[in-house]
């Protein structure tokens, strides 16, 4: 597959985080990750994260939502539409 096939266009101007996050229950961990494109699809930043004494798949994803908001202003985006794969 090429990477423009599965990179969703943003609203004119604005640059893309998708996240994503995963969760062990036997060891309460979650997993966090975050990918920063610009306004034509290509990459900017990417990061990946662990979190301990996690209790739930909610708490990961919302531990998820937070660290790429975080990841953006650290990143210095500009403007920015956060996006998640979560149903």
């Amino acid at each position: 597959m090429e990477e423009t096939e599965w990179v969703e266009k943003t609203r004119d101007g604005l640059s893309k985080c998708n996240f994503d996050a995963a969760w062990d229950e036997q060891r309460e961990t979650g997993g966090v990750g975050e990918v920063i494109r610009n306004e034509v699809g290509e990459f900017v930043a990417a990061m990946a994260k662990q979190h301990t004494g996690i209790c739930s798949l909610l708490l990961t994803e919302t531990m998820a939502a937070r660290d790429a908001a975080l990841f953006v202003h650290e990143q210095q985006v500009p403007a920015v539409e956060i996006e998640d794969d979560a149903l």
